[in-house]
């Protein structure tokens, strides 16, 4: 975490290194997770709904902010979306909702608010905010120096060599605004390329008959979304789930077209 983070101790980290690459995978499985719910009283309906609560509040205990904003875009996708559906399961489980809302309630009062409300200091002089805003200038530096990538994993090495004694001379760390990361080590191009295809598979239709494979592409879809968000304010450290959802959409999308030439 950043110098501002000291006081949480608490953060999970699972079998991951950061707590943030815990939090970014369980918002991209809840996103891809939740336009399966399609039955409104049976038995896994409550299983799924259970695991996505849990993992929803595994979410906020990370106290990861980008993830948080990821999971309140996804939330917001699927409202709008699946808004009829969504009345008939609330209808269905209301005490499931409303225990779960509970238990967010307690969470926010001990985790969220609290991080919030430190949140507003980091653009002071020892703050994450300004840390991250020196990152960025210098990231923005290193690309002019090497506007074809360094290669993988040299983003830091590339930062150091253009400004010796910058952040990175104290805070070595990838820059926290992923594909300003991704474009330093893979080169401007490659980026150019990365964005066009991410706009792509988030935009080409997918026409399944099947609505229990429509709906798990359109979750992946907002799995993708979160992820685009989420590299707005971290290092593009977690991009093999970026990649690993853009192979699942385009096989998807192949798939779907040779079944609509088949018919």
């Amino acid at each position: 975490g950043g110098p501002d983070e000291n006081i949480f101790y608490f953060r999970p980290f699972g079998t991951f290194s950061h707590p943030n690459s815990v939090s970014i995978f369980l918002v991209s499985l809840i996103a891809f997770t939740l336009p399966l719910i399609r039955r409104y009283r049976d038995t896994i309906t409550y299983v799924i709904l259970t695991i996505l609560g849990c993992a929803t509040i595994a979410v906020f205990l990370t106290l990861s902010r980008s993830a948080w904003l990821s999971l309140a875009v996804v939330l917001f996708l699927f409202r709008h979306t699946y808004l009829p559906k969504l009345r008939l399961i609330f209808n269905a489980h209301k005490v499931f909702f409303l225990a779960l809302a509970g238990i967010v309630c307690i969470i926010l009062t001990y985790t969220v608010i609290p991080r919030t409300i430190n949140t507003v200091n980091t653009l002071t002089d020892d703050g994450s905010g300004t840390s991250r805003i020196s990152m960025i200038q210098e990231g923005v530096d290193a690309l002019r120096h090497y506007p074809l990538g360094t290669g993988a994993a040299q983003g830091v090495l590339a930062m150091l060599n253009s400004n010796p004694f910058g952040i990175m001379y104290t805070f070595p760390t990838p820059v926290h605004l992923g594909y300003l990361n991704y474009a330093i080590e893979n080169g401007i191009p490659s980026l150019i390329a990365l964005l066009l295809l991410i706009w792509l598979s988030i935009h080409a239709p997918v026409h399944w008959s099947n609505k229990y494979l429509l709906s798990f592409f359109s979750g992946i879809r907002f799995g993708m979304i979160s992820l685009a968000i989420y590299f707005l304010f971290q290092p593009f450290t977690e991009s093999l789930y970026l990649f690993i959802l853009l192979s699942m959409l385009n096989e998807g999308q192949q798939r779907a077209h040779e079944v609509q030439l088949q018919l």
